[in-house]
């Protein structure tokens, strides 16, 4: 069941994450011709979002891959998307 605007303007505030990606997925979701958004594919930043490293804000090392999580070691890669499953209710 998709979300409310409700549950998405509270997790919002709890969570950082970019409203226009947010948007365009869903508009993908409905079969909307566009073009899906960047997206890190171990923290989820994008082009809209970035996440922030020891040195300042990321940049893209590779297509779906963000300076920040390109640094950590594998097993905190997996960390990072374990405990994003885990607040969906779901698993890795």
């Amino acid at each position: 069941m998709p979300a409310s605007f409700n549950t998405i303007v509270a997790l919002r505030r709890a969570y950082s994450f970019d409203l226009a990606v947010l948007t365009e997925l869903a508009a993908f979701a409905l079969a909307a011709p566009i073009t899906l958004p960047r997206l890190c594919s171990v923290c989820a930043c994008s082009d809209f979002n970035a996440c922030m490293g020891h040195t300042g804000p990321c940049s893209w090392v590779n297509d779906n891959l963000c300076s920040r999580c390109f640094v950590l070691e594998p097993d905190d890669r997996i960390a990072i998307i374990a405990d994003a499953a885990a607040e969906q209710g779901g698993a890795a």
